[in-house]
C-alpha cells in the first residue's frame, strides 16, 4: 500500500503542475477529475496551484494570483532561528523580502515586508501590505509559534509579485527565489521594522511559477509541511513530495562583529598598555613605537570592520549611534596621538629636554584608553550582545590590575636604576695611591666602562695600574690618614 502513495502522488502532482489549459480537451479533463478526487482524498485542494521548497524542518511554499500580483504563501521554521524569510529574486539586489518573527507577547508572529537593497538588512516597506489568515484547516498553528516549536506564517502579501524594477517573473519556468533564516538569538518585537541579525543559512533555489500561478480569481496558500504535526490536514506531506530539488545552500557565520570585538579587545586591553609600560622597562623609544605602530594597525583592521559591518544593519548605516560617535572620536584623537608621539622624539633628539607635547601624549594616551573601555561596553547594548557586559566588566578589572603591578613594577626598575649622587661631598674622597695615573676611574662613576690601559702602547701606566689595583679605596680622607 505504502508503495502505492507515491504513485498516486506522482498523479496528483500532473494536476497540480499542470498550466491552465487553453483549449478544452475531454480526455485531459477526465484525467484531471480523477486525480481531483486522488488529492481530496489526501486532504488536498487540487485547485491550490502552488510551488514548495522543503529542507529538513523549513519549507516555503507560494501561490500568486496573477490578475492581482498577490501572493499567497505558507512559510514555517524552527524557533531555533530568531527570524525566517524569503525574497522574490535571485539576490539580495533590488529584491522584495517576506519576513517573519515571534511577537511581543512570545507567542503570536509579526509578518514584516521589506525590500532589500543589497546585500545588507532589508528595509521595511510600511505601504506594502500583509494580511494573516487564520481559518485554515491546512494551518491549525497560522502565524503564532505552534507547540512544536514551530513558527508557522500563513499570509497573503497583497500585489507583492510586481513593483517597479521587479526580477520576479510569472511566466519563467526557472524563477530564482531566495530564502534567509537568522541565527539562534531572542527576538521578540511586535515592530514590523525591529532589528534583524545578519542570517546564519542562506538557500536558492529555482520555482517554475507556471505550476504555481492562478490567472485569475481568488487564491489560496499552499497546503503546509509542517513536521511538527503528527495528525490533521497539515500534516499530509504533500509539500516534500513536490518540493524543487533544484536549490543550493550555504552557512553563513557572523563574522563581522566578533572580528571587530576581538581587535578592539587586542589593541586597547593589551597592545596599547603593553606599549606604554616596555617604554618605562627598556626607556627605548624606537621599541615603545614599534609595538604602538602594532596596536595602531590592528585599530585600524577593527576599525575597517566596522564601517563594513554598520553598512550591513538599519541602525548603524547613519554612523549617529553613540557607540559609533565615541568610535570616530577615538579615531581621530589616535591619529593626534600618534603625530604628537613624533613630534615630541623629534624635539627630545634635538634638546635632550622634556616638552609639552609629550606630556600631552603621556595624558592623552591614558585618556584614549579609557574612552574605548567604556565604548565597550556600549558597544556590547548596541549590537544586542547586553548579557556580555558582566564578563566584560570582569575582564576589565583584572585587565586593570594586571596593569597596575606591571607599571608599579616598572616604576621601581627604574627608580633602581637611576643615578643618585652621594651625601658626602666629592671632595671628601680621594685617592689613596702612590703612583701617578692619567686616568682614575672609581665605583662612584656611573655608567662607564673599566680603566683600559694598553702594555705596548703605554707600558708604564699600565704596569702602575697592575701594582695599585689593590690599594685603590674611596674611603673619606680622614679614614684613610688614620689607618696610616
Amino acid at each position: 500500500m505504502r508503495s502505492f502513495i507515491p504513485a498516486l502522488l506522482a498523479l496528483c502532482g500532473l494536476a497540480v503542475a499542470a498550466d491552465l489549459p487553453v483549449a478544452r480537451d475531454p480526455e485531459l479533463e477526465l484525467e484531471k477529475k480523477a486525480d481531483a478526487e486522488l488529492l481530496k482524498i489526501g486532504g488536498v485542494d487540487p485547485y491550490a496551484l502552488a510551488v514548495y521548497w522543503v529542507q529538513d524542518k523549513l519549507a516555503i511554499a507560494i501561490n500568486v494570483v496573477a490578475e492581482t500580483n498577490d501572493v499567497w504563501y505558507h512559510m514555517n521554521g524552527p524557533v531555533e532561528h530568531s527570524w525566517i524569510g524569503f525574497g522574490l529574486g535571485g539576490d539580495m539586489d533590488n529584491t522584495r523580502m517576506i519576513i517573519t518573527y515571534i511577537g511581543a507577547n512570545g507567542h503570536n508572529l509579526t509578518n514584516s515586508c521589506r525590500m532589500a537593497y543589497g546585500h545588507s538588512e532589508p528595509v521595511w516597506e510600511p505601504d506594502c501590505v500583509i494580511e494573516p489568515v487564520y481559518s485554515d484547516k491546512y494551518g491549525p498553528f497560522a502565524n503564532t509559534l505552534s507547540p512544536g516549536g514551530q513558527l508557522v506564517s500563513h499570509a497573503i502579501c497583497r500585489g507583492c509579485a510586481a513593483w517597479k524594477g521587479s526580477k520576479f517573473d510569472l511566466t519563467s519556468e526557472t524563477q530564482p527565489i531566495i530564502v534567509a533564516f537568522g541565527p539562534n538569538t531572542t527576538l521578540r518585537s511586535d515592530d514590523k521594522a525591529a532589528t534583524l541579525r545578519y542570517h546564519e543559512f542562506h538557500a536558492a533555489f529555482t520555482y517554475d511559477m507556471t505550476k504555481g500561478v492562478n490567472v485569475t480569481g481568488s487564491g489560496r496558500v499552499p497546503a503546509p509541511n509542517d513536521p511538527a504535526l503528527e495528525s490533521g490536514d497539515a500534516y499530509w506531506s504533500f509539500a516534500s513530495y513536490f518540493s524543487t530539488t533544484l536549490y543550493t545552500s550555504e552557512d553563513d557565520p557572523e563574522w563581522g562583529p566578533l572580528a571587530h570585538a576581538i581587535c578592539m579587545i587586542v589593541t586597547f586591553f593589551l597592545i596599547f598598555p603593553v606599549g606604554a609600560i616596555v617604554l618605562r622597562y627598556s626607556e627605548s623609544a624606537y621599541l615603545h613605537s614599534l609595538v604602538q605602530a602594532a596596536g595602531m594597525a590592528l585599530f585600524l583592521a577593527g576599525f575597517g570592520i566596522a564601517i563594513y559591518v554598520s553598512k550591513m544593519y538599519n541602525k548603524s548605516k547613519s554612523f549617529n549611534s553613540t557607540h559609533q560617535v565615541i568610535g570616530l572620536l577615538i579615531f581621530a584623537t589616535l591619529c593626534i596621538q600618534a603625530g604628537l608621539g613624533q613630534f615630541h622624539h623629534i624635539l627630545f633628539k634635538r634638546t635632550a629636554k622634556p616638552s609639552i607635547l609629550g606630556k600631552v601624549h603621556r595624558f592623552l594616551g591614558a585618556g584614549i584608553l579609557v574612552l574605548a573601555v567604556v565604548n565597550g561596553g556600549i558597544g556590547w547594548d548596541f549590537a544586542g550582545n547586553s548579557s556580555h557586559n558582566i564578563p566584560y566588566a570582569i575582564t576589565v578589572v583584572s585587565v586593570i590590575i594586571v596593569l597596575s603591578v606591571l607599571y608599579i613594577g616598572a616604576l621601581r626598575y627604574k627608580r633602581h636604576r637611576a643615578f643618585r649622587p652621594e651625601k658626602e661631598p666629592l671632595a671628601e674622597y680621594e685617592m689613596d695611591t702612590a703612583a701617578d695615573m692619567r686616568y682614575v676611574q672609581t665605583p662612584r662613576t656611573p655608567r662607564f666602562g673599566n680603566a683600559r690601559f694598553d702594555a705596548e702602547e703605554d707600558p708604564e701606566n699600565y704596569q702602575a695600574f697592575r701594582m695599585n689595583a689593590e690599594r685603590y679605596t674611596d674611603r673619606p680622607a680622614q679614614e684613610v690618614a688614620a689607618t696610616q
